[in-house]
């Protein structure tokens, strides 16, 4: 990753934590990867992310899950587990990136397709 690339994160609690630029939204703010990608094209989707020099999205979807529980915060219904996976990966916007330590249930990265 180059030094003028960044996380987009969707759901995680610890943003403090990455040692790279991140793009961030706390529960309570709308989802970076919402405002950037809600009613846009996938051609419009990728240039989004360009311009805000997104390399990589990381989802945590336990975090997610947790926010949606009864009695918690809440979270944004536009983003789901079809939208990440299907859609965008589907229109090239994102690709997986594999890793054998991390359970997909708990959270996925993807790296923004060039």
């Amino acid at each position: 990753m180059r030094r003028d690339e960044t996380v987009l994160l969707v759901g995680e609690a610890q943003p403090f934590d990455f040692e790279m630029p991140v793009l961030y939204a706390t529960c309570f703010d709308t989802s970076p990867l919402e405002r950037l990608l809600r009613d846009r094209s996938a051609d419009e989707r990728r240039q989004m992310l360009r311009e805000h020099r997104v390399a990589y999205v990381f989802v945590n979807w336990h975090e997610i899950e947790r926010y949606r529980s009864p009695g918690n915060y809440g979270f944004t219904d536009w983003i789901t587990k079809d939208l990440i996976r299907e859609e965008l990966v589907r229109q090239q916007v994102l690709r997986p990136v594999p890793l054998d330590d991390l359970d997909p249930e708990m959270g996925q990265i993807f790296e923004v397709v060039r």
